[in-house]
């Protein structure tokens, strides 16, 4: 598959966020799930930018 190839290439790969209390603050705050506030944490580390869906 092609996704598999982009794994094996290193172009996407899983990550966990290193912030874990910045994270359990979002959760509890902003009442999100965990997926979300764990791409929230991993969007702010990496400078990146998230856009969640419901």
């Amino acid at each position: 598959m092609a996704l598999d190839k982009l794994f094996q290439k290193g172009v996407f790969r899983v990550l966990a966020p290193s912030n874990q209390s910045f994270m359990e603050s979002l959760l509890q705050v902003m009442g999100l799930q965990i997926a979300d506030s764990e791409v929230l944490a991993l969007a702010k580390e990496h400078n990146g930018i998230d856009i969640l869906d419901d």
